[in-house]
């Protein structure tokens, strides 16, 4: 297994390199779009008449499972398309907050990242703090 080489930060990310988190992110993004048809498919196939309330509740429980999965998967969605349309503008690996390279290694990861480590672990404690106002 080839281990990514660290990347000069002051380096854009080669064009080898961003063809490969390209087909990642289109990987990722149709991986996702299977699985919610799968899914909200399996929801809408539960339509069957249900006569005892015991078995209507665990339905309803597994409908609403099903659809907050689909729900956090929408957000996923968002933001590969985010990534991807970043690659289209030339504005890939770079860091929302601070315009600083994403690590590599977190590209790997997460190809669809807005932030560095760094700038997202400053947002979390901010996010904190005021949660505590």
């Amino acid at each position: 297994m080839r281990h990514p080489t660290p990347r000069d930060p002051d380096q854009p990310l080669d064009a080898a390199s961003l063809d490969h988190f390209r087909r990642k992110l289109q990987a990722a993004r149709q991986e996702l779009l299977q699985r919610n048809r799968v899914r909200l498919g399996g929801v809408l196939d539960q339509q069957a008449p249900v006569t005892d309330e015991a078995e209507h509740a665990v339905l309803d429980n597994d409908q609403q499972l099903e659809l907050r999965l689909a729900g956090k998967d929408r957000k996923l969605l968002a933001l590969i398309d985010h990534a991807l349309g970043k690659l289209d503008r030339g504005e890939y690996g770079l860091c929302e907050g601070t315009d600083e390279p994403i690590d590599r290694a977190r590209l790997e990861l997460r190809p669809w990242a807005r932030y560095s480590v760094e700038h997202k672990m400053a947002l979390e404690r901010d996010r904190a703090l005021h949660a505590q106002d």
